[in-house]
């Protein structure tokens, strides 16, 4: 697999991350955008169904990966909070600790009996969740561990990836989880991972069938240069959002693949990003560099805008519809609406989509803080272009 063992770890660990700042004041700003523009209460909580979708609650994200430290000390507390405003609304409102966020687990590597065993052997699971938790601050995860890392990494120096053999061991525990987490009803899968060829039937048609369930998928572009091809299920428009990482200077990294005329290709912050490590690989935080670090940021920006759609404090059912509409809301809880929402939102340079922490409030767009405009904002390219 791609981007999942081709990322860059640092050696050693840090009782707590250390200080960057580009990344500090992006996360801060990520923070901002959703303590200052989303109004949100414990009532939103109460999940109510509209036309047969669960439409509020917390945000549902399936995790696809190595697994995760469960029993990480800093998973016992809250994510923590960067701003004063962040600060101040989680002692005001308590958060939950991100243990009791991860709601559900499920092993397809292991032996019989290891079903709900999901030790992270190798970090990049653990990371990727920590960095969901961090972005997006009431989102629930869903932890399938679909690999163990070394099997791949293993194959890949033995030369033996390309064998029919190695290919079914990684896709298969994929094609399960997707299974799995259509029948916990997530509304976004994180695929950090990749293969350099089209998916089985199998697995396509799993990925197929989340999407066409309502399913957001995102997936991460590849990490080996730009002079490759982006990876599949990136490449794959109908069936995932492709996300590759950005620097300091949003540019796009120099490990990322160049982006592809016939999709669009959304960035995130992706080196030196730092994150939890498993307690049994030292512990504490570690940086890691990748497109596989882009895509859970991509994912939690994702989650706060349907936490948005999600509030029922805000605004009455009428309203929403009047400046909204129930079609558009449907489609935007789509993979192929929210990768038309992202391309309107998002600046182009050079061929790819820049996220911004600001989300829909970038530049302001003259919206204000009335929710009502913002959601006007969020329906304009599903009433103007077609496709």
């Amino acid at each position: 697999m791609f981007a999942l063992t081709d990322a860059s770890v640092t050696t050693g660990s840090t009782p707590a991350p250390e200080k960057d700042p580009y990344l500090d004041n992006f996360f801060a700003t990520l923070e901002e955008t959703w303590y200052n523009r989303i109004q949100w209460t414990p009532d939103d909580d109460e999940a109510t169904i509209n036309s047969g979708f669960h439409w509020n609650g917390p945000v549902k994200i399936a995790v696809l990966d190595t697994g995760v430290d469960l029993e990480h000390e800093d998973f016992t507390k809250p994510a923590r909070r960067r701003t004063k405003i962040g600060r101040k609304r989680a002692k005001g409102i308590p958060e939950k600790t991100q243990r009791e966020r991860i709601v559900a687990v499920r092993n397809f590597v292991g032996e019989p009996g290891e079903e709900n065993d999901v030790t992270d052997e190798f970090g990049h699971g653990t990371h990727i969740a920590g960095l969901i938790m961090a972005v997006a601050p009431r989102a629930e995860l869903y932890i399938a561990k679909v690999s163990t890392g070394k099997e791949i990494s293993e194959a890949q120096q033995a030369g033996k990836i390309s064998s029919k053999a190695a290919k079914r061991k990684s896709r298969r525990p994929v094609e399960e989880a997707i299974r799995w987490a259509i029948e916990q009803k997530v509304h976004i899968i994180n695929l950090s991972l990749g293969f350099p060829q089209l998916g089985s039937y199998e697995l396509t048609r799993a990925l197929d069938d989340a999407v066409n369930a309502g399913i957001i998928v995102f997936a991460a572009a590849a990490n080996h240069g730009n002079n490759n091809a982006i990876a599949w299920p990136a490449r794959s428009p109908n069936l995932a959002i492709c996300i590759s990482s950005s620097d300091k200077f949003q540019k796009l990294s120099p490990f990322a693949p160049q982006p592809s005329p016939e999709f669009p290709m959304f960035v995130a912050p992706g080196e030196e990003v730092w994150s939890q490590w498993p307690t049994n690989l030292g512990g504490g935080f570690r940086k890691m560099s990748g497109t596989s670090v882009s895509t859970p940021i991509a994912v939690g920006m994702a989650a706060i805008i349907l936490g948005f759609l999600n509030m029922t404090n805000v605004w009455d059912p009428q309203a929403k519809e009047t400046w909204l509409g129930r079609v558009h809301e449907y489609e935007i809880r789509r993979t192929r609406g929210m990768r038309k929402l992202l391309t309107h939102l998002c600046r182009d340079r050079n061929g790819v989509k820049i996220l911004s922490p600001d989300l829909m409030w970038e530049d302001n767009h003259g919206i204000g803080d009335d929710p009502l405009q913002a959601l006007n904002l969020i329906a304009w390219p599903f009433k103007s272009m077609k496709g």
